[in-house]
């Protein structure tokens, strides 16, 4: 057990009222509803995923946009990896950047305001959320990876095909459109950037490999697109260094999240 794992327990076992927030993403690696059940079980008071906190983001993000028409650039801040490359790599390109924000912090932010008295602990694919974007928020008490939730259930034979049947639900303010949000274009699409902003050229790309040129393009002047929706994981979330099921492709992760978006979507 490493540190936010012990510390979770520790939580459990003082009696903490426990809120565990799911990325979006958490579909690649988890059924629903049985992963309701499951947290639950391992000692989670209430449980949601942040979908709502992707639709403030991308709020925020428009009414940005349209009240700075004349800026050249813009790239988003939702990938906590791509915002510390910029800063350290690239900081002519720093003014660029959306509003320091992410859907995590969002939510957790909003969340705190309705259960301040609960522990909130987000369940990421990705540990730079815990490196660069944790310590930004007092209310925010601890990340953990899927991975290391995966460790915990194990540890607790707490075991998916028990909770099949599970009657259990997100909490409220779970959102369906922002379910794509960890794909590449979930930002931008949700955000309905083509729709409100026609007159500016998006770029949808992740991996760093790929951005890295382009990046470089833009510290020149001299990239053609205007709007970037970009992540550092290639695939975008679904590709997140701490999604432990390694044996799907990136497509039949996307999928994942399609269908689960689907789901809601034919029952809305």
């Amino acid at each position: 057990m490493n540190q936010s794992q012990q510390e979770f327990l520790k939580m459990v076992e003082r009696g903490d009222k426990i809120a565990m927030l799911f990325a979006p993403s958490f579909i690649v690696d988890f059924d629903y509803p049985a992963i309701v059940g499951m947290s639950k079980s391992l000692g989670a008071g209430l449980v949601s995923e942040i979908t709502y906190g992707c639709h403030l983001v991308n709020t925020h993000y428009n009414h940005y946009i349209k009240n700075h028409k004349n800026q050249k650039y813009f790239i988003n801040t939702t990938c906590p990896t791509i915002v510390n490359l910029i800063r350290t790599q690239f900081p002519d390109l720093e003014k660029y950047l959306l509003p320091d924000i992410s859907c995590a912090l969002s939510f957790i932010d909003f969340y705190n305001l309705l259960h301040p008295d609960y522990k909130l602990v987000f369940i990421s694919p990705c540990v730079a959320k815990r490196s660069f974007e944790t310590p930004r928020l007092p209310e925010w008490s601890l990340t953990l990876t899927f991975s290391e939730l995966r460790e915990l259930f194990i540890a607790k034979n707490i075991k998916a095909e028990d909770y099949q049947n599970t009657n259990e639900q997100w909490d409220k303010f779970s959102r369906i459109d922002t379910k794509l949000y960890p794909l590449d274009g979930g930002l931008s699409a949700t955000a309905r950037w083509q729709e409100f902003f026609p007159d500016l050229k998006i770029f949808i790309g992740s991996g760093l490999k790929s951005l890295l040129p382009i990046f470089m393009q833009m510290k020149q002047g001299t990239y053609d697109k205007n709007l970037l929706d970009v992540c550092a994981c290639e695939g975008a979330c679904v590709g997140g260094p701490c999604v432990f099921n390694k044996d799907l492709s990136i497509q039949e992760k996307r999928q994942k999240v399609i269908d689960y978006y689907k789901r809601f979507l034919d029952n809305s």
